[in-house]
């Protein structure tokens, strides 16, 4: 901005030529106005004018500094956008929702964080050791675990090509059953006595108590109890059952026969020494359909130890049932005992290859599946001539899985190509002269002449048509063709169109 000092007339908002011309025509001097243009430096005429106080200023506008705010301005945004983006975040993890006491289940979820990650990681493991980690993918930010036994977990937020690991987290999850061990078994000809002992590592026990026979449970938390005035050589069902802290609960069933009042082999040692002798009873095996297995001999009070596996066509075996309930090697021996077999089916696939075809059947079956009996496959221009295995290349029309057989299946759908026929037609003067043609389906076939007699100077041919008055489908001569229908002997007829020569 630059200030003229001479008192000059009212030149407010003129521009420099405006208030040079406005001087002149006011008989004002050429100093005068020549002062003016002087003040603005030569530069752009259109500068304004501005009268404050009686003295004239002249606004000349500078674009350098301009552009140097603005470079400026540039320089201090993207200067912002650096420190932004490489500033050291102090990132964290909040985890909540965690007990500290003995649960079923056990749900732990990041609460705060600041992260703005793309996704989240966990891993929970049975030492505090992170180094042990295998992270897997976390649903949303909550984490779930059914999983037995003090665990600690870490969660992970996945942020840019970087991550942020939480504090670690510790868990107690309990959904295992006590632990019940039969220590010893004592009978007489009207009594049983039981020594057992009961821990649960996780929450700790409850309660815990027997049932004889089916009745209701006593639990008495007693590690020694004593069935009286029991009958005499009697099988007695006994169940232990524990409760833990968590309500997770475990029944442990033998099964015992009191005494003969007069069945006590003794032998004498020393002529004093009176030693009973050890029990030896018989597991006998019913294999249930599967192959036989050979009896096998227990001392009283010993675990039945290491079962057979028997097998069965067509059958996985599950386990050995005794009185209705499912055993294993921990079973302790305490009377003659019969196990049965049990088993599941084995589920058989059934593999299609269709060649295109369309069909829909059944995919799996077993051995105790009813007889099935395969739908035939449909494919365009072909009529369907069996199936075949890959054990067996006999055609088959029809093909049935009967009850009772097993193995995986593979089978192949065989076709035979259609054929149809084109019948042409010589359609002039009312006559019926026809020649035809069989076609293979997938053939390319080539349109041919006319092949009649006209014997007409008049007329001469044209084309072939599907239609008589030739407003159906025209076909010229040289047209090559295909899969004109895809039904099997189906006929297409062409008839003979004329022109006037």
């Amino acid at each position: 901005m630059y200030r003229y000092k001479k008192e000059l007339p009212n030149l407010t908002n003129m521009n420099i030529k405006e208030a040079i011309n406005f001087l002149r025509d006011n008989g004002y001097s050429d100093t005068d106005y020549n002062t003016i243009y002087k003040i603005s430096f030569n530069t752009n005429k259109n500068n304004i004018i501005k009268v404050q106080d009686n003295n004239i200023y002249v606004s000349k506008f500078k674009i350098l500094p301009y552009i140097l705010l603005i470079i400026l301005i540039i320089i201090t945004i993207l200067t912002v956008i650096f420190i932004n983006k490489h500033k050291k975040i102090n990132y964290y993890l909040k985890i909540t929702s965690v007990p500290s006491t003995w649960a079923k289940s056990v749900t732990v979820r990041i609460d705060e964080d600041n992260t703005n990650a793309s996704s989240y990681d966990y891993c929970i493991l049975d030492t505090d050791n992170i180094n042990k980690c295998n992270y897997q993918r976390l649903d949303g930010k909550t984490l779930t675990t059914t999983d037995t036994g003090k665990k600690y977990v870490w969660f992970r937020a996945n942020v840019d090509k970087s991550s942020v690991v939480s504090n670690k987290v510790t868990i107690y999850v309990d959904n295992s059953a006590p632990d019940i061990k039969i220590l010893s078994v004592d009978t007489t000809s009207n009594t049983i006595k039981y020594n057992i002992s009961v821990s649960d590592s996780e929450s700790g026990i409850k309660e815990y108590g027997y049932s004889i026979n089916n009745s209701d449970f006593i639990m008495n938390n007693k590690d020694t109890y004593t069935f009286t005035d029991l009958t005499s050589d009697k099988t007695y069902k006994i169940d232990i059952k524990a409760i833990d802290n968590l309500g997770n609960e475990v029944v442990k069933t033998f099964y015992n026969t009191t005494k003969e009042k007069k069945t006590t082999t003794t032998r004498t040692v020393k002529t004093t020494e009176k030693i009973e002798e050890p029990v030896i009873y018989t597991v006998t095996f019913d294999s249930n359909g599967g192959n036989t297995i050979s009896d096998v001999s227990v001392k009283s009070l010993d675990k039945i130890g290491t079962l057979p596996i028997p097998e069965r066509e067509g059958y996985t075996f599950v386990g050995w049932m005794y009185n209705n309930e499912l055993i294993d090697e921990n079973l302790v021996v305490v009377s003659n005992m019969k196990l049965t077999a049990t088993y599941a089916p084995i589920t058989y696939t059934i593999t299609y290859n269709l060649d295109n075809g369309i069909c829909e059947n059944p995919t799996t079956y077993d051995i105790t599946s009813e007889d099935i009996t395969l739908n035939n496959p449909s494919k365009e221009g072909y009529t369907f001539t069996g199936w075949t295995s890959d054990t067996d290349e006999t055609l088959v029309p029809t093909y049935i899985i009967k009850e009772g057989s097993t193995g995986n299946k593979v089978l192949t759908a065989n076709y035979q190509e259609n054929t149809y026929k084109i019948i042409y037609h010589k359609n002039l003067n009312n006559t019926d002269e026809t020649k035809e043609v069989i076609i293979n389906y997938t053939s390319e076939y080539t349109i041919p002449d006319n092949m009649f007699n006209i014997a007409d100077d008049v007329l001469v041919f044209n084309s072939w048509n599907t239609e008589i008055d030739g407003s159906g489908t025209s076909y010229k001569v040289g047209d090559i063709v295909s899969k004109l229908t895809s039904k099997q002997d189906d006929i297409i007829n062409l008839y003979a169109i004329y022109e006037k020569n």
